[in-house]
């Protein structure tokens, strides 16, 4: 298959011949193989060490769902942007990415802890009250239980918007500051932080890559805090593959669709164009945000007996089904996100409701995960056909300039 690969004659867009390509880079390429293999190796052989045979379950499993969607767009990602390229953009969003969203998840974090404990939690406060309104009843106690649930659910989204939500969304795009934009000659050699690339399709590219080197490294964080259970891992496995990873991909996706129409336009320059680079990643933030603040809604909301009988009817399941959704829920969300929002108040008012709020937020939870699936299938599908037009027209104009030579 390889062979008659090799025999054909392929050209991108720009007529850059990317059988020579290959050709030139192989040498690079089998460095890249045997870079990934070694250090394949050494992270196998670590966590064997650690953790058993359960090591190499942890390495499988994480990696699995990302060999999935590289596998599906695996032409996509040879012809625009260059093994070597995808390969060294996918470690920079697995250590880069993962420290500057660390240190900045933790710095915020941090900050919150310190206004939780030197703030009084009975004071009129009002940044008291808002940092304090998920880990004591005094957000309750003030505003009552339906309002105070609202403003707590305010809250909490514009807080997982902005800390979550914006700073991962903006940490795992950090490899495309290493793009090369406008190229027409693939066969320049880049290196480690210089990417060229010569379309916005490209452009998407490197930013999937991103993302699926910080899900992969995601993806070990928490399988590690599974303490060898297998069955848990397993579990953990599947809502991940299944959702996060997915997500993680389709929100990095979408995002720079958006932003490869501003990257290859030229309206814009200055203060304009960072604006609207931010502007371009509010979408995914704020679809990030909902679904993590639906995910810890669902874990503080304690399903019991007498209340998930009353929504069986409906789920056609008894109690069994719920607690595997709140405990696959639980190992897809990221402990450190939510161990300072572990709260009482749901017990105070909401005790009789607990089973209908919690499939609430369940759902609400999928409708924001289907949706940013949408938006990037959606948009990646015209992109590729805007692409597949624009190869086609320029493969005509070529063939009538080549007649009008032989006429000529």
């Amino acid at each position: 298959m390889l062979n008659s690969f090799l025999l054909g004659n392929i050209t991108n867009q720009y007529g850059t011949n990317l059988i020579e390509y290959y050709i030139v880079n192989n040498s690079d390429n089998k460095k890249i193989s045997e870079y990934f293999l070694g250090f394949t190796i050494i992270i196998v052989l670590l966590l064997f060490y650690y953790y058993g045979i359960n090591g190499e379950l942890i390495v499988i499993s994480a990696v699995f769902p990302s060999l999935i969607i590289i596998y599906v767009l695996r032409k996509q990602i040879y012809t625009e942007l260059g093994i070597r390229s995808f390969s060294e953009l996918f470690i920079i969003g697995s250590t880069f990415s993962v420290i500057i969203t660390l240190a900045l998840e933790s710095i915020v974090f941090y900050m919150l802890k310190l206004n939780d404990y030197n703030e009084d939690a009975n004071s009129n406060s009002e940044i008291s009250i808002h940092c304090n309104c998920i880990s004591n009843s005094s957000f309750i106690i003030k505003y009552g239980c339906i309002k105070g649930l609202i403003y707590c659910l305010i809250i909490m989204i514009i807080k997982y918007i902005v800390i979550i939500g914006l700073i991962e969304e903006l940490s795992k795009l950090i490899g495309l500051l290493t793009l090369k934009y406008e190229l027409y000659d693939l066969n320049i050699k880049s290196n480690f932080f210089t990417h060229y690339i010569s379309s916005n399709y490209g452009y998407v590219l490197s930013g999937i890559s991103c993302s699926l080197g910080f899900a992969t490294v995601e993806n070990i964080a928490y399988l590690i805090n599974c303490d060898n259970d297998i069955y848990k891992m397993i579990l953990v496995s599947i809502a991940r593959g299944v959702l996060s990873v997915p997500f993680h991909v389709s929100a990095s996706g979408f995002s720079c669709i958006l932003l490869s129409n501003i990257k290859f336009s030229m309206f814009y320059d200055g203060i304009g164009l960072f604006i609207l680079k931010l502007l371009c990643l509010i979408p995914t933030s704020m679809l990030h945000g909902i679904y993590d603040t639906c995910l810890v809604l669902l874990m503080e909301f304690n399903i019991n007996e007498e209340n998930a009988e009353k929504t069986s009817v409906f789920i056609n399941k008894k109690i069994i089904i719920h607690k595997y959704i709140k405990k696959i829920m639980n190992m897809n969300n990221f402990v450190v996100k939510n161990e300072n929002e572990r709260n009482k108040f749901v017990n105070i008012c909401f005790r009789q409701n607990q089973t209908l709020l919690s499939t609430l937020f369940f759902l609400l939870a999928i409708m924001s995960y289907i949706l940013c699936l949408f938006l990037f299938i959606y948009s990646f599908v015209n992109l590729k056909r805007k692409r597949y037009n624009r190869i086609n027209n320029n493969a005509i104009s070529v063939e009538l300039y080549s007649n009008e030579i032989q006429i000529g």
